[in-house]
């Protein structure tokens, strides 16, 4: 394989790549069956006629607000605090349409985290779907919440926050008042909706806070991971969970049980909402279900859970639910997501010593480029080795136009006298790609980089709106392709010397500007490069080598043997 045919090869793969990145998502039908939500019926247990229900419940910390509802005891809304996160007005902007609210819908059924204690009719410890609360604030951190009925079943909840950013505690208490054993499958689910609208498509990306994937985690945070198109039925994990959680690009929810709980399976499933109309929608639903459990007169049963509702920052991740968790899982970097995590950390190790995401980048750039420098060294020789054949490979083009298998023997006579491989340059470039789509994913899922203000560019994970970057980025790329030396035909010379910049210029208008940043610097170390190498060939430019090529000829088909008598008698 010469080397502008696995030039071409390169940049068929790079350009599918981010093709598939950018506008891939919005390509396809999701296929399976018909799982839309017609209508969904539920009975509410209300309390005693008479029973007065408190107000909603409100836990306000340094990190979030959230609003606990009396019908179904789950979370009515949850908002994300700090400046980072909020726009100029002071208003919730990453979170202006959290995962958790559900706009319009039937917020008791949909809340997350509502009590629910039966799953089909043979689970009489209630007679209801939803559960009736009344709801007592304790304090600003702590919220308790009670349901009775005289002779069937008693319900405390406590919810309180934990101290950790975006984390709350959930305690549920049953106790059977029944004067026979009674039943009841306790669980709790995380609803959450992505738009149609919002889903990405040709020349369009999904935002930041729309939901793109369920997981469950068992065996130490190893996730079960789904989008859409794979939950189209319900989707069972069987054995212990460690917890389960719907994602988006920047905010994930979980839920998790508690450690000694070994009780607590996984269930996943994406449901059409509201098909066919404008606000059509998916309804993901990660529930954490516990084993049905039989309660004799007067007995108990309590259930411990942890949830995170937050931003996807590692160091909150890591540290959530104290720890141990994996919830750093819920960040997905791909199939090369070691080498991305690595990239990730040292790039935070960077901001952390410097100040600036922005110049952390531009460093994180240059020592890639320097440590990738003993896989580029082999290509640039090999390089600087090709073009000094140059003149001879064209000889040899001439020589043996029109005869192939000739032309392939003289050049790889060529190449062994003077010690080339062609592929020598190649496979350096092979090596890399890993490390380049890597660093690709570890910039576009860093919400480290939200808000992140670096010189005129006001936010490093959205697209530049000045368009300032994808024209620089074009101009680079441009100047980088005519300082560097072509061994290609003209074809192969004008497409990566004109559609690729172009092309690039096009995709840096959907991409985020931290990214870009990335780009525009390896493009820049690229032509400061390509200038050394130069000013090194012209330097240390030996005289022209010229080359014999001894070939068999060809026997004349035309001429006519001779009689062996002639032979042997002109022999003697």
């Amino acid at each position: 394989m010469d080397r502008s045919r696995l030039s071409q090869i390169l940049l068929v793969a790079a350009v599918f790549f981010l093709v598939w990145t950018l506008f891939g998502k919005g390509c396809g039908k999701d296929k399976g069956p018909n799982t839309s939500i017609v209508q969904e019926t539920y009975d509410v247990q209300k309390l005693p006629e008479g029973t007065k229900l408190g107000a909603a419940c409100v836990i306000d910390t340094p990190d979030f607000r959230a609003t606990v509802g009396p019908t179904g005891g789950g979370l009515q809304s949850f908002s994300i605090k700090g400046a980072k996160y909020t726009d100029g007005n002071g208003q919730i902007d990453l979170a202006h349409r959290t995962t958790i609210d559900l706009q319009g819908s039937p917020i008791s059924y949909f809340a997350p985290m509502r009590v629910q204690l039966r799953n089909d009719p043979s689970q009489t410890q209630v007679s209801g779907d939803l559960l009736e609360f009344d709801v007592q604030q304790k304090d600003a951190t702590t919220c308790v919440l009670t349901h009775r009925t005289g002779d069937l079943v008693e319900v405390v909840r406590t919810v309180k926050a934990t101290g950790r950013p975006y984390e709350i505690s959930l305690e549920t208490k049953v106790t059977n008042l029944a004067a026979e054993t009674r039943k009841h499958a306790f669980s709790s689910t995380l609803f959450a909706l992505q738009f149609k609208k919002d889903e990405g498509g040709l020349l369009s990306r999904p935002g930041p806070n729309d939901v793109f994937s369920a997981a469950c985690a068992h065996d130490g945070g190893k996730l079960e991971r789904k989008d859409k198109g794979a939950l189209r039925e319900w989707f069972l994990q069987n054995g212990a969970v460690d917890y389960v959680s719907v994602t988006s690009s920047y905010l994930g929810q979980a839920i998790a049980p508690d450690a000694s709980d070994a009780n607590a399976h996984c269930a996943l499933v994406a449901q059409d909402f509201e098909k066919d109309k404008p606000t059509e929608q998916a309804l993901f639903r990660a529930v954490l279900a516990y084993d049905a459990k039989e309660l004799a007169p007067n007995a108990s049963a309590t259930y411990r859970q942890t949830a995170f509702f937050g931003p996807k920052e590692r160091h909150i991740l890591a540290a959530a639910m104290g720890g141990g968790r994996h919830l750093d899982q819920l960040i997905d970097l791909g199939m090369f997501a070691v080498i991305a995590r690595y990239l990730v950390s040292y790039v935070v190790i960077l901001k952390g010593l410097i100040g600036s995401w922005g110049v952390a980048i531009i460093l994180l750039t240059i020592t890639v480029r320097v440590a990738l420098l003993p896989l580029t060294l082999p290509q640039i020789k090999s390089s600087i080795s090709m073009r000094r054949l140059k003149p001879e490979l064209d000889e040899l083009t001439k020589k043996f136009e029109g005869d192939a298998q000739a032309k392939m023997l003289a050049t790889s006579q060529l190449y062994k006298k003077h010690g080339v491989s062609p592929l020598a340059g190649c496979l350096p470039a092979l090596a890399q790609m890993p490390v380049w789509f890597a660093l690709y994913t570890a910039l576009q899922t860093a919400i480290e980089l939200y808000h992140e203000k670096f010189a005129i560019w006001t936010d490093l994970s959205s697209p530049d709106p000045r368009y300032i970057l994808p024209i620089v980025l074009g101009a680079a790329m441009y100047v980088q392709q005519k300082v560097t030396p072509m061994q290609m035909d003209p074809a192969q010379q004008k497409v990566m010397t004109y559609l690729m910049p172009a092309m690039f210029t096009v995709f840096m208008l959907f991409l985020p500007a931290g990214l870009g940043v990335y780009m525009l610097t390896n493009s820049v170390l690229g032509i400061v490069q390509t200038i050394a190498v130069e000013r090194y060939y012209k330097s240390t430019q030996p005289a022209q080598v010229k080359v014999t090529v001894t070939t068999t000829p060809k026997p004349d088909k035309d001429r006519e043997p001779r009689p062996a008598k002639e032979l042997a008698r002109r022999k003697d």
